[in-house]
This record gives structure tokens, C-alpha cells and sequence, in this order.
């Protein structure tokens, strides 16, 4: 191993602890296990559960490591895009009051722009699915 794949490993597993490291602390906070005001957490627990664990994979790829076949990496990469359809669609057609923070957003409009984004989320899972048991 040269100096140069050496310090590319090192930033590597720095980037995939941070990401281990918040995914297990957000695990924490909706496993009940990390003491948090709940008062402060303002979406539902299963909401921060998949948060948790779409960090947890983010770190787990950021080592770089080939150690999963494509298929299995295909099959994570459709979890995060069902992750990320999950919290699109939650923000845009869940029960609740939306607050959108960065100036006088207007919720109708924040809603609908995650809603664009749950729709582009589902053909995506759609594709990956389909990519990744194709032959």
C-alpha cells in the first residue's frame, strides 16, 4: 500500500465514522435509549428510525469496501431511495402542520415540492428494484 492509498483509506473511514457514529446515535434517540426531550423531536419515531439507519448505511458505504456483491449493494442502494420516499412522502401528505425553516416558505408549496420529490423517489426504487434482480 502506497502513501496515497493509505491517506485515501484513513479520510474513507473517518467519512464512515461519522456516518456510523450518527446513524447509532439517531437509532439511540428513537430506540429511547439516547434521553432526549421529546418535545424537541419533531417528526414521528419511526421517522427517526429510518433516518438513522439511512446514515448508518451512508457510513457502512463511505469505507469503500467491495465486500458485498452488486446485487447486495443494488438491494441497499433501494433501501436508502425507499428511505428517502418514506420521508418525501411523509412531509408531503402526512397529518400535521409542516413548518418550512429558511425565510417565508409556504407550507402548501413545501409540501408540494416533496411531494414532486416522492414521486421522483418511487420510479427510482421502481428502477433499482428491477436493476437490481436483472440478470
Amino acid at each position: 500500500m502506497d502513501i496515497s492509498q493509505y491517506q485515501s483509506l484513513k479520510k474513507n473511514l473517518l467519512v464512515a465514522s461519522i456516518g456510523i457514529f450518527s446513524g447509532l446515535y439517531i437509532l439511540g434517540i428513537a430506540s429511547g435509549i439516547v434521553p432526549t426531550d421529546l418535545g424537541s423531536v419533531h417528526a414521528p419515531m419511526w421517522l427517526v428510525t429510518l433516518c438513522g439507519i439511512l446514515f448508518l448505511i451512508g457510513g457502512i458505504a463511505a469505507l469503500g469496501i467491495d465486500v458485498f456483491s452488486r446485487r447486495v449493494q443494488d438491494v441497499l442502494g433501494v433501501f436508502v431511495l425507499m428511505i428517502f420516499f418514506a420521508i418525501c412522502f411523509w412531509i408531503a401528505f402526512g397529518s400535521g402542520e409542516r413548518q418550512f425553516n429558511g425565510g417565508s416558505v409556504n407550507p402548501a408549496f413545501g409540501r408540494a415540492v416533496f411531494g414532486g420529490g416522492a414521486v421522483i423517489c418511487f420510479f427510482l426504487v421502481l428502477y433499482a428494484w428491477k436493476r437490481a434482480f436483472q440478470k
